[in-house]
């Protein structure tokens, strides 16, 4: 089994009924409709999709900067993306989602994965930067398909902007 750098960081994650000599004789052992996340040789159990460190904006400063020094922006009437150049190879995101604007922590949960799991099928083509996505008002209201929708919108916008 041979997995990409980007396969390997984003892999979903192994069923917990697994044993740790399942793992061991490697993922052929386990059934095809199975899953699993490989990070440094290791399979790891960490919820359907996870995103490395590396690839998230992780404090104050990461966000001040791209707020501040904004080179891309787009929107929509439910979320605003802003974009930095980072000068690194792998893209950043980050995320505001403001109880102010989705009171319900279900649904700033939801709207976070939804987020996540939209920037991980596009991240290969934002190398290099750093991404902050803020929801606005109604962000709520869209149900996950449209939320989706939305972002795959915002995405190619910003895949304009930022190549072209």
């Amino acid at each position: 089994l041979e997995l990409t750098a980007l396969e390997l960081e984003w892999q979903p994650r192994v069923a917990g009924w697994y044993s740790s000599e399942d793992a061991q004789r490697g993922a052929q052992n386990f059934p095809p409709d199975c899953c699993f996340s490989v990070h440094q040789g290791k399979r790891v159990n960490r919820g359907r999709f996870w995103l490395l460190q590396e690839f998230k904006l992780l404090n104050a400063t990461d966000y001040k900067i791209v707020f501040d020094n904004t080179q891309f922006k787009v929107s929509c009437h439910q979320f605003l993306v802003l974009a930095i150049s980072n000068r690194q190879p792998q893209s950043r995101l980050g995320m505001v989602i403001a109880k102010k604007h989705v009171s319900g922590a279900v649904q700033r949960n939801r709207i976070k994965r939804l987020i996540r799991e939209s920037f991980r099928q596009v991240a290969a083509g934002f190398a290099g930067l750093d991404l902050v996505v803020l929801a606005r008002k109604d962000a709520d209201k869209l149900d996950n398909r449209a939320l989706t929708e939305k972002l795959n919108g915002l995405w190619k916008d910003l895949s304009c902007k930022h190549l072209g």
